[in-house]
């Protein structure tokens, strides 16, 4: 925790204000200019409470929510949170689904943990993603969790509303001017007893803290406290000007960093007395703050932007030894080697040199997933594009990566042309070797097969062109990529007409291992997976367990969890075309462990749609994952490709609800979310749903002639399961349709799968009720339901804090819920 400064007025009276606000609401908002000593403040408040504090800060130019998320997730990280970890693998919570499991996270993780967030230099953040994860987390109100914003200006955020809701209260630089009798107490703190000279300073200043420290500062130094309100000619002749040119030159190298660490400092200036240097600045510039949780200086906004104008002219006789390209070119070797490659960029973008500008592409040359693109999109899609052809012919596969990653991660429409440009660009280059022109070739041919996504006979033909010419391994594909794309189900990606899918099963087995190849094992274990997936779907149970075992297998030694995710998806199928409902869904609970410790929020996405999928099925509603079960759709950490699966598993949950009309309207609109990529498998869902709508909006003979377009398109492959998972939704009108066909093996097929998930779904019904609680998990609920957290609980039942822990997992996975909160409502229900 921060000690006192000795040198600074103890302003009590805003400490306590600050102290009873943060006791009393979810949000306190600290808004003044510059110099108003918003961060003192906020300092002088830590050393007095007992929570557990965060201390955020933000810095300017790097506004993407994605990237702020993983920068405050670093931070939280060096001040020693559990939780960032879990927070950074999650990512950016950028829709509801993944908003929902983060602050879901945060209660279970400050349950009894009083914490204060603060989060300074607010008004850097422009981006309305951050700003809306603000609001959310102070109208959740976990308990516990206070946050405390500082800015310049008032944030956007509805606080007029979260006022009045008595959830949030703000401050304005009334609460930090210093009134006169302050102004000669601060005088008097450094030795000047003249009620008349504090006066005169306190009147220059009008209380602003800055203003009035500056004046002192003038006064000490020529005997007069102001002759001018600039305060630029205020610091440089108070401050900077008392300074020796081994401390200017110092602080004018570093005045391009937000904040710095000593180590940093002395890297970036190249000067191995930075440590000792900046140790003696602070004791005597209270412009420069230190922090000792985090080891960092951070210079006052005023005093960097004074140091930062002084550079920019070359004002100081010193500006003229500091080589700025090199300085630029250090920073961005500096964030480089900490893994900030999009900080990384744009300081070699500033160095400007072709030998920076290549370190760039060198950047994405290296094995990673593209994430600082995603993090700045059109940024770094500038800083690339301007960067010279004769630099981008030294390092092709660098500038390849990039199109690579901004291709599947942002644009393909976007991407494309710029492809376009760099395969003619290197095809005509004549420094480049004949070997490197193969490389290029192959990696563009991969590149090309994300341009033909969920056309398999298409992207075999792009792989296999690659994999000759690069011999069997890509510089820039990897294994961390999704191959399914959220799906749970790789046939409903991958399966485009009637009559292929035999074909399409066989081509995975004989020629996926291409792909696989190249990308160092991204889909291993499809081959088993399809496989069985085929097996399934026609009724040939006997050998699909042995695939999925070793599908399991396969996957699991190149970490393809998105495979294992499908593995256990069609296994829980496979329990359910056995009458095992409760064994099914409890299979796919199981395997939550695993996707949460992966914090990635496609996979968590894929594993709920398997979990509703089942659930829906078994006529469990209440079992679906609410956000399937509302349809909530506005995944943006989504793939698109895998998202309309998910809108199936909300078209079984409008079936269980009984909401015909919209049913309708969603079968009818499920084909056109498909785009240019059709799915067999999405036309046999939608046309069964819409049958069943039909069937209770409209009668019978309405319902079973669109059930019969299900089932033709459903026929050629043999496709059994897929519509007789319906059940009893779906028999009405396969029954008819089968009466009047009898000689219609496939129809009486189908007929007979529905009749019997019909029985099924009552009996899975009955088994799949909420298991019985024992008399401990009962009391642990009812403990939970009255407020009290881990701690509190452990402490009633005199058990340990791990014990409590385990226990509520077990209450989860009985209940079939993802947090407390739900497994409380649940209970009581």
């Amino acid at each position: 925790m921060p000690q006192p400064d000795t040198r600074l007025l103890q302003r009590t009276g805003i400490t306590h204000t600050l102290a009873r606000a943060v006791s009393s609401y979810s949000l306190v908002v600290l808004t003044a200019p510059m110099g108003y000593g918003k961060t003192t403040a906020a300092r002088e408040l830590l050393r007095q409470l007992g929570h557990r504090i965060f201390y955020l800060t933000v810095s300017p130019g790097l506004n993407t929510a994605m990237y702020l998320w993983d920068r405050a997730c670093g931070q939280l990280a060096a001040q020693g949170s559990e939780m960032a970890p879990i927070l950074q693998r999650l990512g950016f919570p950028a829709d509801t689904i993944q908003l929902h499991r983060t602050l879901q996270y945060g209660r279970e993780y400050l349950a009894g943990r009083p914490t204060l967030l603060v989060i300074d230099d607010y008004h850097y953040v422009e981006s309305p993603g951050i700003h809306g994860l603000i609001e959310a987390m102070v109208r959740e109100d976990i308990p516990g969790l206070r946050l405390l914003l500082i800015s310049r200006e008032k944030p956007p955020l509805p606080l007029e509303d979260l006022c009045l809701k008595g959830r949030a209260t703000q401050f304005d630089s009334g609460l930090l001017c210093f009134t006169q009798e302050e102004a000669s107490l601060f005088f008097q703190l450094h030795g000047i007893t003249s009620k008349a000279v504090a006066d005169d300073a306190w009147a220059f200043s009008e209380g602003w803290p800055a203003a009035l420290w500056l004046g002192l500062q003038n006064y000490q130094t020529h005997g007069v406290v102001a002759t001018t309100r600039n305060v630029n000619g205020l610091l440089e002749s108070a401050v900077f000007s008392r300074y020796s040119d081994e401390e200017k030159r110092l602080l004018l190298q570093l005045s391009h960093l937000t904040d710095f660490t000593p180590r940093q400092a002395a890297t970036i200036s190249s000067d191995g007395a930075a440590p000792r240097l900046l140790a003696a600045l602070q004791e005597k510039n209270t412009f420069l703050n230190y922090d000792p949780v985090t080891d960092s200086y951070r210079p006052h906004s005023l005093f960097k932007g004074f140091l930062t104008t002084v550079l920019s002219h070359g004002s100081d006789p010193v500006c003229s030894s500091i080589d700025r390209n090199a300085l630029w070119r250090r920073t961005g070797q500096w964030f480089a080697a900490e893994g900030d490659f999009l900080q990384a960029v744009r300081a070699f973008a500033v160095a400007g040199t072709e030998e920076d500008l290549l370190q760039i592409l060198q950047i994405f040359e290296q094995p990673g997933d593209g994430l600082l693109v995603m993090f700045d999109p059109e940024g770094t899609a500038r800083i690339c594009q301007s960067i010279p052809w004769t630099v981008r012919f030294r390092c092709p596969i660098g500038h390849l990566a990039f199109i690579y990653h901004y291709m599947s991660r942002v644009s393909i429409n976007a991407a494309l042309p710029l492809l376009a440009e760099a395969e003619t660009r290197f095809a005509a280059e004549q420094s480049l070797s004949p070997d490197m022109k193969r490389r290029i070739q192959g990696e563009i041919a991969l590149i090309h097969g994300i341009d033909t996504f969920n056309d398999l006979f298409a992207m075999r033909v792009a792989h296999k062109k690659a994999h000759a010419l690069l011999q069997g391994r890509s510089f820039i594909s990897h294994r961390r990529l999704i191959w399914t794309f959220g799906s749970p189900h790789a046939g409903f990606l991958y399966v485009r007409e009637a009559g292929s899918y035999r074909e399409l099963v066989e081509l995975v087995e004989k020629d996926l291992h291409y792909y696989q190849d190249l990308s160092d094992g991204c889909s291993m274990g499809g081959q088993d997976l399809f496989r069985a997936e085929l097996l399934l779907e026609q009724g040939i149970f006997k050998k699909v367990e042995s695939h999925i075992m070793k599908a399991v297998y396969r996957a699991s030694g190149k970490d393809q969890l998105s495979t294992i995710i499908g593995a256990n998806f069609t296994l829980a199928r496979l329990g359910l075309a056995r009458g095992e409902g409760k064994a099914a869904l409890t299979q796919l609970h199981d395997l939550a462990p695993q996707v949460d410790k992966w914090g990635n929020p496609l996979l968590a996405n894929s594993l709920d749609m398997s979990i509703g999928y089942i659930a829906a099925c078994c006529g469990l509603c209440d079992s679906i994952p609410r956000w399937l079960r509302d349809g909530d759709m506005t995944a943006k950490r989504s793939f698109y490709q895998g998202a309309t699966f998910a809108r199936v598993v909300f078209g079984k949950a409008l079936m269980l609800k009984k909401d015909w009309v919209t049913l309708e309207a969603l079968a009818q609109d499920i084909p056109a979310q498909f785009g240019p990529h059709p799915s067999l498998f999405g036309h046999i869902h939608a046309l069964t749903l819409e049958a069943i709508a039909a069937f209770h909006l409209y009668g019978l003979e309405e319902g079973a002639a669109c059930m019969r377009r299900a089932v033709e398109l459903a026929r050629p492959d043999g496709i059994d399961l897929t519509i007789g998972e319906y059940g009893r939704h779906a028999q009405p009108m396969l029954k008819h349709l089968a009466a009047r066909h009898p000689k219609d093996a496939f129809l009486n097929t189908l007929a007979r799968h529905a009749r019997l998930y019909a029985q099924m779904t009552g009996s899975s019904r009955r088994e799949a009720e909420t298991p019985a609680l024992t008399e401990r998990e009962t009391l642990l609920l009812s403990l939970a339901a009255q407020g009290k957290n881990n701690v509190e609980i452990a402490g009633h039942l005199g058990v340990s804090l791990a014990a409590v822990k385990k226990s509520f997992s077990g209450i989860y996975r009985k209940l079939r819920v993802r947090g407390r909160a739900e497994a409380v409502s649940k209970a009581q229900e």
